[in-house]
């Protein structure tokens, strides 16, 4: 049953559904073992709730924008204190110079926009032009204090954004961890039901046993499944990063040359990718951004009739959709 809670959200709903359907019109004579069922079954509309955490939060393409257009606010900056450098007037060229060298501590956060980087950066500018006279003076000269207040003011908008968002997502990982652990333990009782009574041997014990097979063979069916569609995935971005190097390699000066190069550089590759993908699929640890991402290896899914099934252990929920975090460079 482990292998049930250690699939993301969006195939932790499908894989419980399709236990579910295996004994949608069965009556099970032993009333503990139909009373963990109809518990479970009831359960399977609060498991369709779960969502791909995977998906981008509403907020990530406003922050996003304004990230770019206060990094472009901010070469701006740079740019026209570049621009009075030359100026023919002594007074432009004396505080260019000044904030031309206060900006220099800050160039390396300036290259890619960044959310946290940058915003650091606007904080800090604004601590400067407040005790700092010669930098304020300085920046009045220029005319470019309007320019470092709108800076202010897409930071506080961009930092109010960002944590909203947090607090979204955080929210919505634990609501999720919630269904889950919940739709587990249900789904596991009922599983240890059915081993009670065979352990008793109160019930048939080919029936019941044929029950767990049935469990055990729904669960190897969706990980058969699942596993395909991940192969198929990563074989058909395998094949156009292929077709993409024969299209460079084509256009070489020296085909013969380069392709003799780029073949070995390309078997290399296929032969990693290909043990990277085995390596994951019989990875036993979960792991992954916005809720569990993992596969297992082993050769039952559950555990057998014959054997008590451990408890299992909580997927790691930690690792937030990295798909919705902008690039902090």
């Amino acid at each position: 049953m482990t292998y049930l809670i250690r699939l993301r959200n969006v195939e932790f709903q499908v894989a419980y559904a399709k236990i579910c359907s295996q004994f949608e019109d069965e009556v099970f004579e032993a009333e503990n073992v139909q009373q963990s069922f109809e518990v479970a079954k009831d359960y399977l509309s609060e498991v369709r709730k779960l969502k791909n955490m995977r998906l981008k939060h509403p907020l990530t393409e406003t922050i996003g924008e304004l990230t770019k257009e206060r990094h472009q606010s901010l070469l701006s900056l740079r740019g026209r204190v570049t621009y009075f450098l030359k100026s023919p007037l002594n007074d432009e060229r004396t505080a260019a110079k000044t904030l031309d060298t206060w900006l220099y501590g800050y160039r390396e956060d300036l290259i890619y926009p960044s959310i946290k980087a940058q915003s650091g950066i606007v904080d800090s500018m604004a601590e400067n032009l407040d005790v700092d006279e010669a930098i304020s003076e300085a920046a009045v000269a220029l005319g470019l204090v309007s320019t470092l207040n709108s800076l202010k003011l897409m930071s506080t908008d961009i930092k109010s954004a960002d944590n909203k968002r947090l607090k979204d997502r955080k929210a919505k990982l634990l609501k999720a961890n919630i269904i889950r652990d919940a739709a587990y333990k249900k789904m596991n009782t009922f599983w240890k039901s059915i081993e009670v009574v065979l352990e008793l041997k109160t019930v048939d014990i080919e029936k019941y046993t044929n029950y767990l097979d049935d469990i055990n063979w729904a669960m190897a069916d969706f990980r058969s499944s699942y596993l395909s569609k991940t192969t198929r995935n990563a074989n058909a971005a395998l094949k156009a990063e292929e077709e993409k190097d024969a299209e460079d390699n084509s256009e070489s000066s020296s085909p013969t040359s380069s392709n003799s190069a780029t073949g070995g550089a390309l078997n290399a590759r296929t032969f990693g990718r290909l043990d990277l993908q085995k390596d994951e699929s019989n990875s036993e640890n979960p792991t992954n951004d916005e809720v569990p991402d993992t596969t297992t290896n082993g050769s039952d899914v559950l555990p057998s009739s014959s054997e008590k099934s451990d408890d299992a252990t909580k997927a790691d929920n930690s690792a937030l959709d990295d798909s919705e975090k902008e690039p902090d460079k």
